[in-house]
């Protein structure tokens, strides 16, 4: 589908999400899990197909919302078993910079999953979500 060339175990990343992820209740998680996919459904297709729910990232980051424009602005992470043969992989999607690249518990940029090495993160950026729930951003 989006030819990424990722050696990955399909079942252990979906159960990993069943067993360790726990969807975050603040205003601006909810607003994400709220539109992402209504939004992005080619990139929600991509993760699903590596066995993640869009849904459930394992770190969502706010970065500003714009009153203008009525968006909020994230950075996203997900945590994939498997294996790339490359350094790291970059796609653009939807008008987002998707980047694959191999996870390290001494290295990564978000919190660790726990999620036995060898894995993969996931990283989305350039995401801009309507800002849809009743509460106003802080």
């Amino acid at each position: 589908m989006h030819n990424l060339k990722i050696n990955n175990d399909y079942e252990i990343t979906k159960e990993y999400r069943l067993k360790y992820e726990v969807q975050c209740d603040c205003a601006y998680c909810r607003n994400y899990y709220k539109t992402f996919k209504a939004k992005y459904p080619h990139t929600a297709e991509l993760l699903e197909s590596l066995g993640l729910d869009s849904d459930y990232p394992l770190e969502t980051m706010p970065f500003q919302y714009d009153e203008r424009s009525n968006e909020s602005e994230y950075l996203a992470f997900y945590p994939v078993k498997g294996t790339i043969d490359q350094d790291e992989i970059r796609v653009p999607l939807e008008g987002l910079e998707i980047h694959v690249f191999n996870g390290s518990p001494d290295d990564n940029p978000c919190p660790n999953p726990q999620m036995d090495e060898p894995y993969l993160l996931i990283s989305i950026s350039g995401i801009k979500l309507p800002w849809v729930v009743d509460e106003n951003p802080d």
